[in-house]
């Protein structure tokens, strides 16, 4: 912080009389000055004192600090800040430089649209407009209000919050004490483009013949949020309506006080003056309490009389016939053609009464006009954990299942704690019978003569393992001895251990790799008697083929063999294909005509599908042979 002090020779003398009712520092300054200014005070042994402007901060100091003024370029240096003492201050407004609140007072005359506030009128106080998400408000206030010999004082504080803007959140809390109500403090809030809070307050039913003055302390997060502060100091700004887009939020009240009557949260008035002894406080069903004297009598149904009691340990009821009830400290007894003991251990609850009827009865009546799923009962069974907190590890609840008049249904839910949280077991309705949320149902032992599950008083034998086999199977599923018909069903890895039967030419398709085509058998359209093929029991050699022995029994042989036996008609031969296009051709050999090839078999038929007579190793053909010119096959010579 650079200090300027007066050039040229300095006046030294004991007293300085200065008649000029102003004096100028730093008047040679033309441009924009960038030197603090001020008057060092010099205290010998002891830190100098100084009143400065300090140009960067822009602000007037009252400072301690080792600066001699004998250099004007210098910073000055600051030591610390001085005490200041005055009879008074007066201001608008005051910061801290510990902390971040803004302290304000700010006098309202209601004077704008008429000479004093009137009912249904508004009056801003302050306005902050947040800047980014996630910025901390809080605004502490007071409103007084004074309509000639009437006052109303509010304290009131409201807390706001920037969340992902537009978003606001806030919360406010009230107290208020008056000999007449004159305002009510709101908060406004908008939660579009622009969102903002601004705190102000209705004028009610009258006229403010006064003022009203609000001192208000408001506290952003961060410094850097002050900006975002505008408190009205206009005194006459009263309007008719707030800020287009704000909706307004009446603040919650926690007490009242109005003369000597005191109301909290707006629903208990209590007494303006002390009841006598003995007397208890009363509430006449609207929020409204008085002290009342109990009456010393109670009137028991069924007695003739009143019945005094006293107020010791021991509570008597003497009454008439079929009414005998004591309570004590851990003990009540109530006999009314039955008895009830209650202590803290152990409860029984017996009736005496005969006859079939259902005794005794304990009945949980939740006396409202019932709708669908409403909770009418619940029985709690708690203890303390090892951390002795209170828990339900157990409930049974009654719900309504469906309330209508003349269908009502009813359910019962069975609830345990399970891994530190409530979870519903059982569920039964009126056609029901649930067991849910990872519940196993597992039966140990029955008290037969066997043990297991028993169905309709059968008892179910199957393994785990049998009845995991029909899961996922649905209302199709085909029983042992069904004869059921299965339509569109996949079948995988299906094992049949009986017949098969395709009625009225059904086909059996046998599809390719993509299952876009297929091939197929099926049966002639009409069959006069039944033919079963029993297929061999081992394959054949390459190229022989199934043929029948006429009796239904399938074996492989050679493709144009005379059948009926284990082997080929010719076991020698080679030749299954026509010979080449010239030159002679002898069917004792092969093909190649190089080897010699094993004599027909009598009886037999050759490659030709010619039945042979005997045996021969030449024969002629029959027919006509086409010629080469012909483009037809060319024999040559058949020898």
């Amino acid at each position: 912080m650079a200090f300027t002090r007066p050039k040229a020779a300095q006046i030294d003398f004991d007293l300085t009389n200065i008649s000029d009712p102003l004096i100028r520092i730093n008047s040679a300054e033309s441009g924009d000055n960038t030197n603090d200014l001020g008057i060092v005070f010099e205290r010998g042994n002891h830190t100098n004192a100084a009143i400065v402007w300090d140009e960067s901060a822009d602000t007037f100091r009252l400072i301690s600090t080792t600066h001699d003024a004998s250099s004007h370029t210098s910073d000055i240096n600051i030591s610390d800040h001085h005490n200041i003492t005055l009879k008074r201050v007066t201001q608008s407004e005051q910061q801290y430089t510990t902390s971040n609140m803004m302290k304000f007072n700010q006098l309202y005359l209601g004077a704008a649209n008429g000479s004093y506030f009137t009912s249904g009128e508004y009056q801003k106080v302050v306005t902050i407009i947040p800047s980014a998400d996630s910025q901390n408000y809080q605004v502490i206030g007071r409103i007084t209000a004074q309509n000639a010999g009437s006052i109303h004082t509010i304290d009131f504080n409201v807390a706001m919050r920037s969340e992902t803007l537009p978003a606001l959140s806030y919360s406010t809390a009230f107290t208020e004490q008056y000999t007449q109500q004159l305002i009510k403090p709101q908060l406004w809030h908008k939660q579009t483009t622009t969102a903002g809070f601004i705190i102000a307050f209705e004028v009610l039913n009258s006229t403010i013949y006064g003022n009203v003055t609000v001192d208000i302390d408001v506290v952003p997060r961060a410094d850097s949020q002050k900006a975002n502060v505008t408190v009205n100091t206009t005194q006459n700004s009263e309007t008719t309506s707030v800020d287009a887009g704000y909706t307004v939020v009446d603040m919650t009240k926690v007490y009242a006080i109005n003369g000597s009557s005191f109301t909290i949260a707006g629903a208990y008035s209590f007494p303006t003056s002390d009841g006598t002894n003995g007397q208890t406080l009363v509430t006449d069903g609207s929020g409204t309490l008085s002290f009342t004297t109990l009456n010393q009598t109670i009137s028991l149904a069924g007695d003739s009389g009143t019945d005094n009691y006293t107020t010791g340990e021991t509570l008597t009821f003497a009454g008439g016939t079929g009414i005998d009830t004591t309570v004590s400290d851990n003990n009540i007894s109530v006999a009314v053609d039955s008895t009830v003991v209650l202590n803290n251990q152990n409860n029984t609850i017996t009736s005496t009464t005969a006859g079939g009827s259902a005794a005794p009865e304990f009945e949980l009546f939740r006396d409202i006009t019932g709708s669908d799923a409403n909770y009418i009962g619940q029985i709690k069974f708690s203890a303390d954990n090892d951390a002795n907190q209170k828990t339900v590890f157990a409930k049974i609840t009654g719900k309504i299942g469906d309330a209508s008049d003349g269908s009502e249904d009813g359910i019962i839910e069975i609830a345990h704690q399970k891994a530190g949280s409530q979870n519903i077991n059982v569920r039964m309705t009126s056609t029901e019978f649930k067991i849910m949320n990872g519940t196993d149902f597992d039966v140990e032992t029955h008290d037969g003569s066997s043990t297991g599950l028993r169905l309709a008083n059968t008892l179910v034998t199957a393994t785990a393992a049998e009845l995991n086999r029909l899961d996922g199977i649905g209302s199709a599923a085909v029983g042992l001895t069904d004869t059921q018909t299965l339509t569109n069903k996949t079948l995988t890895s299906a094992i049949v251990t009986t017949d098969i039967r395709l009625n009225a030419r059904a086909e059996l398709e046998f599809y390719d790799s993509d299952s876009s085509h297929y091939v197929s058998f099926r049966a002639p359209a009409t069959i006069t008697s039944n033919i079963t093929w029993t297929l061999p029991a081992s394959d054949g050699t390459d190229g022989q083929v199934l043929a029948t022995n006429g009796a239904g029994t399938l074996s492989f042989a050679d493709a144009g063999s005379g059948g009926g036996g284990s082997g080929s008609s010719y076991p020698g031969s080679t030749f299954q294909t026509l010979p080449g296009t010239d030159g002679d051709f002898d069917l004792s050999y092969n093909v190649a005509q190089t080897s010699q090839e094993a004599p027909f078999e009598a009886g037999g038929t050759d490659a030709f599908g010619v039945n042979l007579g005997s045996v021969f190793t030449l024969m002629d053909p029959v027919g006509s042979i086409e010629t080469a010119s012909e483009s037809g096959l060319d024999l040559g010579t058949l020898s």
